[in-house]
């Protein structure tokens, strides 16, 4: 999840445009859990004019991740290959790989 909303080629693209040159070492720090705990609290108070910081990048981590997912999805739906007795359907949820619960929305 890093990668898509942090650290792949578009999004930093993306963050270094809106991230001030002096504090983008300290926006790239910590785990995935920390930078958007730190983010979503303005931890690195940051902000434009009247726009709150952690509205602002709720949104776009959402947007980010909402996009990857559908390119995703994008690339798995070329269903002109399915089996005939097979049905595709697309869902938003998640799986947790560890103990494998899941939960979709």
């Amino acid at each position: 999840m890093l990668h898509a909303i942090g650290n792949c080629p578009a999004a930093r693209g993306i963050w270094n445009l809106l991230v001030p040159t002096d504090q983008i070492v300290s926006f790239y720090s910590g785990n995935l859990q920390e930078w958007i705990t730190s983010n979503l609290q303005n931890g690195h108070d940051l902000g434009f004019g009247e726009v709150y910081w952690k509205c602002f990048f709720g949104i776009l981590i959402w947007r980010m991740w909402k996009i990857t997912i559908f390119l995703c999805f994008k690339a798995l739906t070329s269903c002109s290959n399915l089996p005939e007795n097979w049905v595709y359907l697309n869902t938003d949820g998640f799986v947790r790989l560890e103990d494998g619960s899941a939960s979709v929305g």
